[in-house]
């Protein structure tokens, strides 16, 4: 048997109660004006309709023994750096789990995760929070990365239940360290039993937005474990290879806007150089973004298909468009060259841990930085551009192409930098603050 003590109830403060009234407030219109069609009303709509699905949930387990453990992850990034300190969970103690998310990405995403109900979280209202919880009764709330709800939250701590945060990241410009944001945060932050973070540089940024210094502890990121023991369908890297025909292939990873014009305009220079190939993964291909790229590689020049990494690609296109999600990190294994997207726009870097892990050099954006990607940078396994100039991309590919020695020691390099073991590690915190498991 395991126990341990509830955390105490936050202390809150007359900054945190004029910024908790703020944030209810805006809560309130959030919910009460509708959205505009997209994610955000996908969301919203999501989470309002989930409260009566988790409160059947919580019905239906009235009498079950083994203990319930809740895990939000905001996305299905945050999902599949979760994965691994759930499994080194099981390992401890009898338990079953649950799955919350805000983006609806999350809801979309397959795989073999152990948890008995998945759901958008309820809507950040006391009403809601309280009568899910109640029904639900987790033992414990895990927060993977740091997406933390204020009145989830703070509504967890007054009925004892312990609140973690794991793989926990906080980006050096980060609103939660703002005035506004630790006044919005600061019951919600001191709440938490828990705060397991990736790196030192984030440990002192999470106790600047109000985590309890006692609480925090620098596990590593639960994320590496995940790439390094996973084993994802590799049938389309063999396809794109075949594709290529021995010609080396830089992949573009979760592209916005910016990067794909950026690559399409260096990749026809580049083709000018030496033979190429490109391989673009929109970060969310929906049909317009696919029609925008076709334009755009149309108005280039550029010969491109679309290509769904089942059916052989086009033999005749030198860029491939990939039209579906869930297959990226595969496909790095294929590759010789990544391109990571959203490194133009502070803390929008996507995840550079996946080509890194097969040895795959890193190029991104000139504003990418990401403990990561600094990470990368300093084993010499990354590159990160000066300007967002597609001649300078078109240098730097081509460069590094064309000199096999270079590209294989910035591998070696990027696959250095990938550490394993923080799984185990933050398991190891969290078994402490479980209340009777059966």
């Amino acid at each position: 048997m395991i126990r341990s003590t509830p955390p105490r109830p936050a202390r809150v403060s007359g900054l945190s109660r004029s910024g908790n009234a703020a944030y209810r407030l805006l809560t309130g219109l959030v919910y009460g004006i509708p959205a505009p069609p997209g994610r955000l009303a996908r969301s919203l709509s999501g989470r309002v309709d989930s409260v009566q699905r988790w409160l059947a949930f919580g019905a239906s387990r009235n009498g079950v023994a083994a203990g319930t453990v809740w895990v939000h992850a905001a996305s299905a990034g945050e999902t599949l750096s979760a994965v691994p300190v759930v499994r080194a969970l099981e390992r401890h103690a009898r338990l079953e789990f649950v799955r919350s998310y805000s983006s609806p990405s999350a809801r979309e995403l397959d795989g073999p995760f152990d948890f008995l109900h998945s759901d958008f979280i309820p809507p950040d209202r006391p009403r809601d929070v309280l009568a899910v919880l109640r029904a639900v009764r987790p033992l414990l709330i895990i927060f993977s990365r740091g997406d933390l709800w204020p009145v989830f939250t703070t509504t967890a701590a007054r009925l004892g239940i312990p609140v973690a945060v794991i793989g926990g990241e906080m980006s050096r410009l980060s609103l939660r360290m703002s005035t506004l944001g630790r006044s919005v945060l600061a019951p919600a932050m001191a709440a938490l039993s828990f705060t397991g973070v990736t790196t030192p540089g984030n440990a002192a940024r999470w106790a600047r937005a109000g985590a309890p210094r006692g609480s925090i502890v620098v596990t590593g990121d639960p994320r590496h474990d995940h790439v390094l023991h996973s084993t994802p369908d590799h049938g389309p890297s063999k396809q794109m290879r075949a594709w290529s025909g021995g010609v080396p292939v830089l992949l573009a990873g979760s592209t916005d806007r910016a990067d794909e014009r950026l690559v399409l305009a260096a990749f026809r220079q580049v083709c000018r150089l030496t033979p190429s190939r490109l391989v673009i993964a929109p970060h969310d291909p929906r049909a317009g973004v696919l029609a925008r790229l076709r334009r755009l590689a149309t108005a280039l020049s550029v010969d491109s298909a679309e290509w769904d990494g089942m059916a052989e690609p086009s033999p005749a296109a030198k860029c491939l468009v990939l039209n579906r999600t869930g297959l990226l990190a595969g496909l790095y294994a294929g590759c010789d060259l990544a391109y990571v997207g959203g490194g133009f726009f502070p803390g929008k870097l996507h995840s550079v841990i996946e080509p890194a892990a097969y040895g795959v050099p890193v190029i991104a954006g000139t504003r990418a930085a990401t403990d990561d990607f600094d990470r990368l940078l300093l084993a010499g396994g990354a590159v990160r551009l000066e300007t967002r100039s597609p001649g300078l991309l078109a240098e730097t590919w081509a460069g590094l192409m064309g000199d096999r020695r270079r590209l294989c020691t910035m591998g070696l390099a990027a696959r250095a930098a990938v550490t394993t073991g923080a799984a185990t590690l933050t398991a190891k915190h969290l078994v402490p603050l479980l209340r009777n498991p059966a």
